[in-house]
């Protein structure tokens, strides 16, 4: 953003112009009224402790009569204080007064007062007036500030008084006047954040990476023994910026890292100390002593550290100890006081190799500890993939409610615990979805905890979400979905799905909980999204697909993709059943309802659906539409077409076979499952509300078979000779070998209207067959 002054009005106080100020990008500090000290509120160091921080602000300012300084350093800016205008040199006032720059006065002379610009690109000029002299008046670049409007001038009793003559964007100092200037060798100042940056993304080498470990030990020991977290993150950082600069480990994990060990720490008070920062006040106060720290760093000092380390640190190969014999006893403890010494390295070699295990220590290993079947375990990373609209979410949530409960997964063993369910994405359904788990299993979702926004994983707020499962102890932790959690990661890239999965595994190694993600898989379908390198680091990858339409004919086929130890599991399959919820409605009185999973194998086969495509399958889309029986296979290729699916020449001739047999002998239809109506039913997707696929409120059941009309393909017919019983429903001579016991019907004219398959008024159907007859 452009660097600018903003305009100040005389109701602001110094707290809201403050606020101005931050937004306009400067770093501020606050100062003692009438002082111009800038560390006069926050002591020494101030350089490191300037914020931008709403919360830091307000901490600042409110309730307090402090003025306040802009930090014009760590800002990218430089100030031209003026105090005699007339002595200025020709190029300076034309500068000045020439290219509209801000222009703050703090006396009644013209021309006095304070002119700011940009510091050019590259430059690092400091607070020496260089060629220009001095008798004009002062400049203040790198480790300078100015007190700004609306605070109290140190001269007020005198009539001196802060105000902008001259607001809006900083203009570039030009050349003609930064030539003159001498660059800084100054590093008590802050980096600007243009060279933080520049200095994250330039140090990426990691020569010897296990330093980091030593500088993350270094600052933990330093917490435990209750040093200032302050003044210990300072030291620490100093030393990692040079390491990083020398290329040690990358700059930007080791900020990263240190980071979160910083804001984890600023949620407690340390002993003796009542000091606590939230989130954002740790990353602001973060960011001041990483800036400082960066500045420190110079060439020389970079040379010097990288002479040391390698002298501490010789190639490895040098290094490698002779073997020795195991003494089954565990490795020394380091200290950290000696992390940057060679008996520190030598020591972690001797360690390494006593982790080091033959056949029979293979033994003592304990087996993964399943979780849901063989599907998955307890600490390890898991993936459910497939592609969108295959009801990933709800194949998740149901291991969930059935690890939380203690209730066998459709057949399978489960470890019962607590589960954790990060519901990043789709939290309006979550609440239909539960309850209606929780009616058709008949008992709540007990032991699943729900959190209904997203926690990024590359956030430092990743690390608070791990505080917490360490404290809650979950077996399975839900993330619904990678891509949600992952914001602003290229998904493609390996190395940047590669710290994904290192925060993912951190949730893991911290738990001991199974963490398993939902993605979607990409154009193929056949794996998941994005990076391979997300795959290789799974223990379990579970594949979802989905086949049939509508949703009563929906089969969900779930396969164990990828088993690291275990044998694949065979595939599972399951029907969604839509549930309508009990005492809740729509506005306009249609029911609430969710789905859940039904394994196929614990429905009876009359209750499945129909595999899409089968010869069955055909037959019930034939009748469905009422196609008369007689056709035959080119015909009813006809009506395929016309009803949008296709059916090779073999199946139907067998449809036809079916449906001419079954007209024959009257018997019922091969498919023993009642045949779905295909009327105006709205079929509803996942977490749609209102009557599903059959029209009926309480969801539980399927309508009963279509009835055929009994004139479908012939004419009237002339019973008048017959003189035994007929049936009630079509009224045609009764054949008690195809009819229903005790009763006069036929076995497949059934009435869907009927609880009892009959109809309810048959003196009426029988008056208006016998005029039909009669005509």
């Amino acid at each position: 953003m452009n660097l600018y002054v903003p305009e100040i009005s005389d109701e602001d106080d110094v707290m809201s112009a403050a606020f101005k100020y931050t937004a306009a990008g400067w770093y501020v500090l606050p100062v003692r009224r009438g002082s111009k000290h800038p560390g006069s509120v926050v002591k020494d160091r101030w350089q490191e402790k300037s914020s931008r921080d709403p919360e830091q602000i307000a901490l600042w300012f409110a309730g307090t009569s402090h003025g306040l300084a802009l930090h014009v350093g760590r800002s990218g800016a430089v100030a031209f204080d003026v105090d005699t205008p007339e002595r200025l040199p020709e190029l300076l006032a034309d500068v000045l007064n020439g290219t509209g720059a801000p222009h703050q006065s703090s006396r009644p002379i013209p021309g006095r007062g304070h002119y700011l610009f940009v510091q050019p690109p590259g430059r690092r000029l400091g607070n020496g007036t260089g060629k220009l002299g001095g008798k004009w008046g002062e400049i203040r670049g790198r480790n300078g500030v100015i007190i700004a409007a609306p605070s109290q001038h140190e001269d007020a009793d005198a009539g001196a008084r802060y105000a902008w003559q001259a607001t809006g964007i900083l203009p570039v100092l030009p050349d003609v006047v930064a030539e003159l200037l001498d660059d800084t060798g100054d590093t008590n100042d802050a980096a600007t954040d243009a060279e933080v940056e520049a200095f994250l993304d330039q140090h990426t080498e990691a020569a010897r990476p296990f330093l980091l470990g030593a500088a993350v030990k270094r600052l933990n020991k330093a917490y435990a023994d209750g040093d200032s977290r302050h003044q210990a993150t300072v030291r620490v950082l100093a030393d990692v910026a040079r390491e990083a600069a020398a290329g040690q480990y990358p700059a930007r994990t080791a900020a990263n890292e240190l980071h979160s060990i910083f804001s984890t720490a600023m949620r407690t008070p340390r002993t003796g100390s009542d000091r606590v920062s939230s989130p954002t006040q740790a990353r602001a106060e973060f960011s001041g002593m990483l800036a400082w720290a960066i500045a420190q760093v110079t060439p020389d000092e970079v040379q010097k550290k990288v002479r040391d380390l390698d002298a501490r640190f010789p190639e490895p190969a040098d290094l490698i100890a002779p073997p020795v014999e195991a003494t089954g006893t565990e490795p020394p403890a380091l200290d950290a006081e000696t992390t940057s010494s060679e008996d520190y390295f030598r020591a972690r070699v001797e360690a390494l190799r006593a982790e080091l295990l033959d056949t029979d220590a293979l033994d003592k290993i304990p087996d993964l500890e399943p979780l849901v079947g063989d599907l998955l375990a307890v600490n390890t990373l898991a993936r459910l993939v497939g592609p969108s609209g295959t009801f990933k979410s709800f194949v998740l949530l149901d291991m969930c409610g059935h690890v939380g409960t203690g209730m066998r997964w459709h057949g399978h063993y489960v470890r019962q615990g607590t589960v954790v369910y990060l519901v990043a994405e789709g939290e309006q359904g979550i609440r239909k979805r539960v309850r209606a788990w929780e009616q058709h299993h008949g008992l709540r979702m007990t032991n699943v905890l729900f959190l209904t926004r997203p926690v990024q994983a590359m956030s430092p707020e990743w690390d608070v979400l791990i505080e917490v499962m360490k404290e809650i102890k979950p077996v399975l932790i839900g993330v619904d979905t990678q891509a949600r959690v992952s914001v602003g990661i290229e998904e493609n890239s390996a190395k940047e799905m590669g710290l994904v999965v290192d925060r993912l595994d951190a949730l893991r190694t911290s738990t001991g909980a199974c963490v398993a993600v939902i993605h979607h898989t990409g154009h193929a379908g056949d794996h998941g999204r994005g990076s391979s390198s997300v795959k290789g680091a799974l223990q379990s990858e579970i594949k979802i697909t989905k086949k049939g339409e509508p949703l009563s004919n929906t089969v969900l086929t779930v396969k164990s993709g990828k088993q690291k130890d275990e044998a694949e599991d065979g595939d599972l399959q399951f029907m969604l059943k839509s549930i309508a919820i009990h005492g809740e409605a729509k506005p306009d009185g249609r029911p609430v309802t969710s789905l859940v999973l039904e394994s196929l194998d614990l429905i009876p086969p009359t209750e499945r659906p129909l595999a899409e495509g089968s010869v069955e399958w055909i037959v019930q889309q034939l009748d469905n539409a009422n196609v008369p029986v007689e056709y035959g296979r080119r015909r009813l290729a006809e009506e395929c077409q016309r009803l949008a699916f296709k059916a090779s020449n073999e199946k139907l001739n067998e449809a036809a076979r079916i449906r001419k047999n079954r007209s024959a002998d009257r018997s019922a239809p091969p498919s023993t499952q009642p045949v779905r109506n295909s009327g105006t039913a709205s079929q509803e997707t996942a977490d749609q509300t209102g009557p599903g696929p059959f029209q009926d409120r309480s969801r539980t059941s399927a309508p009963g078979a279509v009835v055929p009309s009994s004139s479908l393909g012939r004419g009237p017919r002339d019973h008048s000779g017959h003189t035994g019983p007929t049936c009630d429903v079509c009224g045609e001579p009764l054949n008690r070998s195809t009819a229903r016991p005790g009763v006069n019907q036929h076995t497949d004219c059934i009435d869907p209207l009927s609880p009892t398959g009959l109809r309810r008024d048959r003196s009426e159907d029988r008056t208006n067959r016998s005029a039909v007859e009669a005509s």
